[in-house]
């Protein structure tokens, strides 16, 4: 969980090893609710799900959710 500094509203992450999944929707949705009812007060809350990939029925669902949105990382890792 983080805050934003210029608005305090408060931004749920959920990190994902691989692909998005439509469960991980409800995941994150049950976090944000959590966080708006005991912590948010007043502010916003927000969602940013980070994943290698989604798939279709994942975007589906977060087409319809604007306080989510979906990041996609590409993760190195290089032994030496």
């Amino acid at each position: 969980m983080a805050v934003n500094k210029s608005t305090g509203d408060f931004v749920v992450i959920e990190l994902k090893v691989s692909r998005v999944s439509d469960s991980a929707i409800g995941q994150i949705l049950r976090y944000m609710g959590y966080v708006k009812k005991n912590l948010a007060r007043d502010k916003n809350v927000k969602g940013m799900i980070l994943a290698e990939g989604i798939d279709d029925k994942a975007k589906y669902a977060l087409d319809m959710i604007p306080e989510v949105e979906f990041k996609k990382y590409k993760l190195n890792i290089q032994l030496v």
